[in-house]
């Protein structure tokens, strides 16, 4: 019997001892496979977090972020005491006396979820948080706890106490894509992580165990409750006096949700993401912490988003009272009512603007659409639409360098061309032997095989001509005919050439007549860039929007500057311009008169009125405006340019010029100023009632005299008086 014992004995330590042996060695495979599947400690020397990207305007404000976590980093002595203090007393009292793991508080938070059924309370230190935050993954399983564990000294072997609890207060998340504590003061309070006080702190270090439920946006009861629990943590460390917590208890909680930056400029910050992400890759762009430097000018974009929406709203409404009007005049059927209804859920009319700086072709606003995030398609450099009479000042300009004067005379009569199977020939001054008429704007190619033996008859805007005019009032009052004598006078070729050096560099131009009239489709961008290159005395420059991409630790990444070309003459571009402002003072665009300072500029209406435009500048600003349908429906009847884009431009430039210089267009040498009757273009006396001051290149001036004085014409000139209110394309 006593023998069976002994054998019953060891044969027990023997199994024992070997599951220890097994336990052990087991223990220690798993321990070497754990640590091997752990972070090596160099990634911790050159750990990054996510950091965001800051993109700024042209005078250093803030415009927006791109984040997958919105972060940005702060050293331990930017952050308050409090904080410091409020977070240590809410998730980690013995932050400062354990090894990374506290024991004690792992077996009460084990106690705790088994007796409730369900995890109530976490057993991690802030250690073992960053551990998870940082390097691990956040399944709930015993394999990753462990490595937590591990982890966690590894930490704390590897940094100090102050080290941890800074990288811990600028990785933790409080909810609304905050990442870190500055993020979060940005997020609740709109302030710097440093000008927080003692009830903001403890608020923010109760987010952290709930960002959404205890969000003071979200339950403003939860939140002063959660408040009220670190107060309250907080004084029984000795961190704060019961009349401090009182105080901060106290304090009133902001429910209103401060206005992050990312309001203004949605589609000038797309264009430059299309721009960079391809160079720099999306983790670099979105989680790099880049500081871009762009063109933009954030204030200037603001009072350009609240024209252009309050006048396109003002478009809408009146639109809709239009409809409602004719619903009521109509008796309809039932179903020509619902075809009624239809109309009435048209979508709202879209605008674009854009606005670049001449001398450098930096780009201060953009406008492309009406509300980013129902249409990310950019108006302003995507959409290709017809220009109208816009493009009109590309043929002016080749013509001044081609001998033409402003006081050149030039016949507003009709006009018929004949095909001949290759070009459109001049066929005479008349329309008595039109057989067909062919509409200007779908006008095929010169060279199409069916067009042979066809008619073309273009006509001005009112269906009427007045004679023999100058070319500053041709283009002041934008006489079609005036405009296709011209381009067949240069050739479609020249005309091409000059749009192509001015800027227009990308989209096809049709090389026929019809060019004269806008109905080559083209874009904002290239239309704007081919105006600044008047602007800016014939030098073209390149339009860009970045200036300089830093890195986090302020490395310059690349570093733009303005790129120029000259292509035309200082002398051509003045006579150009000079042209252009009569565009403002006495033709379509006279509603610009209001800006009150010297402006040039051309308005566009296309024939079907779907495509409404205005390009204009002053010498330190050029901005173009577009309206329309993205289907290209029509606008209306009797919609014109200058009663709807002139007064949106105005009103913009008046905003963005309000606190700069007048300046006047500079004058260049080798130009002459001739005293000539505005009507004939003649030189004229001293007494003459239609004389102006015109500018001439000299050599080109006028040397015939005017002796006809206040002999009427044969042609009803006087409807183009300089004070008509009533002029349109």
């Amino acid at each position: 019997m006593e023998k069976k014992k002994v054998f019953v004995w060891k044969t027990v330590s023997i199994i024992l001892f070997s599951c220890l042996i097994i336990f052990y060695v087991s223990g220690i495979i798993l321990f070497k496979k754990y640590l091997r599947e752990l972070p090596p400690l160099k990634m911790l020397e050159r750990y990054q977090p996510s950091l965001t990207t800051k993109i700024y305007d042209i005078e250093g404000k803030l415009i927006r972020e791109l984040f997958t976590e919105r972060r940005t980093t702060v050293t331990l002595s930017a952050i308050p005491v409090d904080l410091q203090n409020a977070i240590i007393a809410i998730e980690d009292t013995h932050f400062f006396q354990h090894w990374g793991v506290y024991l004690p508080r792992i077996v009460s938070a084990m106690f705790f979820n088994i007796k409730a059924g369900h995890i109530v309370q976490g057993g991690s230190t802030i250690t073992q948080q960053l551990a998870k935050v940082c390097f691990l993954t956040r399944e709930r399983t015993m394999q990753r706890k462990i490595k937590e564990l591990m982890f966690a000294l590894l930490l704390e072997h590897k940094y100090t106490k102050e080290e941890i609890l800074e990288m811990y207060l600028n990785q933790i998340y409080f909810g609304y894509g905050a990442y870190g504590v500055e993020s979060a003061a940005r997020i609740y309070f709109g302030k710097h992580i440093r000008d927080l006080n003692l009830p903001e702190c403890a608020l923010l270090a109760g987010l952290p165990r709930a960002p959404n439920r205890y969000s003071p946006f979200r339950s403003f009861e939860l939140a002063e409750r959660r408040r009220s629990i670190v107060l309250y943590r907080m004084e029984k460390l000795g961190f704060i006096t019961e009349e401090e917590k009182i105080k901060a208890n106290e304090y009133p909680i902001n429910t209103e949700k401060i206005l992050s930056s990312g309001k203004h400029a949605s589609y000038f910050i797309e264009y430059i993401r299309q721009q960079l992400e391809p160079k720099y890759g999306y983790n670099v762009l979105y989680k790099g912490g880049l500081s871009i430097f762009t063109t933009l000018d954030l204030e200037m974009q603001k009072k350009a988003e609240e024209v252009v929406n309050n006048a396109l709203s003002v478009f809408d409404e009146k639109k809709k009272k239009q409809i409602e009007q004719k619903n009521k005049k109509e008796d309809e059927l039932a179903e020509e009512m619902e075809e009624t209804e239809e109309m009435e859920e048209i979508s709202p009319v879209q605008g674009a603007l854009l606005a670049i700086h001449p001398q450098t072709g930096q780009i201060r606003v953009m406008i492309g659409g009406r509300d980013f995030y129902k249409s990310q398609f950019n108006r302003a450099v995507q959409a290709k639409r017809q220009p109208g009479s816009a493009f009109k000042p590309i043929i002016y300009t080749a013509a001044i360098d081609k001998e033409y004067t402003a006081s050149s005379i030039i016949e507003d009569l009709p006009l018929t061309f004949q095909n001949d199977g290759e070009r459109w020939g001049l066929l005479g001054n008349t329309t008595d032997f039109v057989t067909l008429h062919i509409d200007t704007t779908t006008i095929p190619a010169e060279d199409s095989p069916d067009m042979k033996g066809r008619i073309w008859q273009p006509g001005n805007w009112d269906s009427k001509c007045f004679g023999p005019i100058t070319l500053r009032k041709a283009l002041s009052h934008s006489r079609n005919t005036c405009a296709i004598r011209l381009i067949y006078d240069l050739t479609p070729e020249i005309v091409i050439e000059y749009a192509r050096k001015m800027g227009i560099d990308k989209s096809f131009l049709g090389d026929n007549l019809s060019l004269a009239l806008g109905t080559s489709v083209i874009t904002m961008m290239e239309l704007t860039r081919a105006l600044s290159t008047i602007a800016n005395g014939g030098i073209k420059t390149k339009p860009y929007a970045v200036i300089q991409v830093k890195n986090r630790q302020g490395t310059v990444l690349e570093s733009n500057i303005p790129q120029e070309t000259e292509v035309l003459s200082a002398q051509t571009s003045y006579l150009a311009i000079n042209l252009l402002k009569g565009v403002i003072k006495n033709g379509t665009g006279w509603r610009a008169r209001k800006l009150g300072r010297p402006a040039a500029g051309k308005t566009g209406t296309t024939q079907d009125l779907n495509d409404l435009w205005f390009v204009g500048f002053t010498p330190q600003l050029v901005a173009a405006v577009w309206v329309g349908y993205d289907d290209h429906r029509s606008l209306g009847k009797k919609i014109t340019s200058s009663g709807i884009v002139v007064p949106i431009w105005t009103d913009f430039m008046m905003e963005a010029l309000k606190d700069k210089p007048v300046l006047k267009f500079s004058i260049p040498e080798g130009l002459v100023f001739e005293k000539v009757n505005k009507e004939n273009g003649l030189l004229t006396l001293k007494d003459d009632k239609n004389a102006i001051y015109e500018v001439f290149l000299k050599g080109t001036e006028p040397t015939t005299y005017d002796f006809t004085l206040n002999i009427p014409s044969l042609y009803p000139q006087s409807s183009l008086g300089d004070d008509s209110m009533m002029i349109e394309e």
